[in-house]
């Protein structure tokens, strides 16, 4: 049986774990359990995702600053970041007074009842 806690093991968690993979996908690649995989690469399920963020991250801000030129890998950087290091975009929604809309709802929902109630008594008249 190979030694579990190999360099090369150490790398390919390390890696593997800043790629997103989850740790029953890691522990499934290795051959070896989930108590296993976190028994002996902690450290590295941790420190793979940390560092694999801190480059990606790295990287979006030099393309934020004009430092390269390959833009094209911006979305990809945003995707990564999004999915793997919980960044999010948060949208404002501003709050106005509602009176004028809230008159027209409520009109429109009357509309609504008074045409509900006349089919109910359109089809009572006809049976």
């Amino acid at each position: 049986m190979p030694k579990i806690e190999s360099n090369e093991n150490k790398e390919m968690v390390s890696k593997l774990s800043g790629l997103g993979l989850t740790h029953i996908q890691i522990a499934s690649v290795l051959g070896i359990s989930r108590t296993t995989l976190y028994k002996h690469y902690k450290e590295e399920l941790d420190s793979g995702k940390a560092m694999c963020i801190g480059r990606v991250a790295e990287n979006l801000y030099k393309m934020a600053t004009g430092d390269i030129s390959a833009r094209n890998t911006l979305g990809a950087a945003i995707f990564y970041l999004k999915t793997q290091a919980n960044w999010r975009e948060v949208n404002t929604i501003e709050v106005t007074d509602g009176s004028e809309n809230q008159a027209k709802f409520r009109e429109l929902a009357e509309a609504i009842q008074r045409t509900r109630l006349t089919d109910t008594e359109s089809e009572s008249t006809i049976n």
